[in-house]
């Protein structure tokens, strides 16, 4: 990097001094994956202390959230803002129709690394046919006038792109019955029902997750089979549903769910997750509404952390890596 001079005050020796530029790699932890920045300092002259300066250096956090996204394919700030303009959404207005906190399209759009589930509900909502359906279902979001003018521009377009539902149904139809999958093929309708159940008082997406993982591996320990025909895999929170983004978008853009972005005071975020709906129990069998009952039941009062650290010990997650999906020979070995 080309030496720079900067004149400014050192906070460390008191001094009216000069700076120069140094570039250092450093690693910076994002959601648990450390990702490798190369990090500007300022070095005073006279008392070689170092410094962080926005003013004159990129924002290490920022450089180390974009190289997050794009590692990830998350959409950039600029990339979430320039599909809601071209649009003519505002903010607030793609907040409702995403169901989502009014604040956050404003955060995501600032900067803020935004959640998973919600980069997958943004993207794949913005595809014409989603976000007609989105436009038909809202009440009151938009004025009528604007609405209309939206669902005519969109239409001469609409026969191009696939809907959500059709997005997932094409990706979870490929997937073979195996060990994987408890030799079943995913049944959406008990999934998402099951979500709905499972989420009725209002759940932590990180505790949803692990819910799941307990029906399903509950249900195919005592009767063979699993209830929704989901993979897991091992993540560093637990279990984890494969492709859980994609099938909380579907619950969003169905208005099935909301949720709410929960900040914690050590800095941390979660989100809340609120059905909007009834759950359909007559798709169950009564040993598929026991074991539901059952596992809601039992986890009633664990928090997130406490039910990733229970289901930290389970030899499915213990005796598998990163990545990986747990079998379901470990139902046997539940601690259910």
């Amino acid at each position: 990097m080309e030496r720079k001079i900067i004149k400014e005050y050192c906070t460390s020796c008191e001094n009216e001094s000069t700076f120069h530029i140094v570039e250092k790699e450093q690693i910076i932890v994002v959601r648990k994956e450390p990702i490798k920045v190369n990090v500007c300092y300022l070095s005073c002259d006279k008392c070689n202390d170092e410094v962080i300066s926005t003013k004159h250096c990129p924002d290490p956090l920022i450089l180390a959230y974009d190289k997050y996204r794009e590692k990830h394919r998350m959409l950039k700030p600029d990339e979430i803002k320039k599909c809601r303009e071209s649009l003519g959404l505002t903010q607030i207005e793609l907040a409702k129709l995403l169901g989502l906190g009014l604040s956050t399209i404003s955060r995501y759009e600032n900067g803020a690394l935004q959640d998973s589930s919600h980069d997958s509900l943004i993207r794949l909502s913005l595809e014409p046919n989603n976000i007609i359906k989105l436009l038909e279902q809202s009440n009151g979001v938009l004025s009528e006038s604007h609405k209309e003018k939206m669902l005519k521009g969109l239409a001469d377009i609409q026969k191009e792109s696939y809907s959500l539902e059709k997005v997932i149904e094409i990706i979870f139809s490929r997937e073979n019955p195996d060990v994987e999958n408890g030799f079943a093929k995913v049944n959406l309708t008990k999934l998402f029902n099951a979500m709905l159940f499972l989420s009725k008082d209002g759940v932590w997406k990180t505790k949803l997750n692990k819910l799941l993982f307990y029906i399903d591996f509950k249900h195919f320990k005592d009767y063979g089979v699993p209830i929704t025909g989901l993979k897991y895999v091992h993540l560093p929170y637990g279990p984890c549903p494969n492709k859980y983004e994609l099938l909380l978008a579907s619950l969003y853009a169905n208005e099935n769910i909301y949720s709410d972005e929960i900040d914690f005071s050590n800095g941390n975020m979660g989100d809340l997750i609120k059905p909007l709906k009834e759950p359909d129990l007559n798709v169950y069998s009564t040993s598929e509404l026991q074991i539901l009952a059952y596992v809601k039941q039992y986890f009633k009062e664990f928090s997130a952390g406490a039910i990733t650290e229970y289901s930290h010990k389970e030899n499915g997650y213990l005796e598998t890596n990163q990545g990986d999906f747990i079998s379901y020979e470990y139902a046997k070995s539940l601690h259910l």
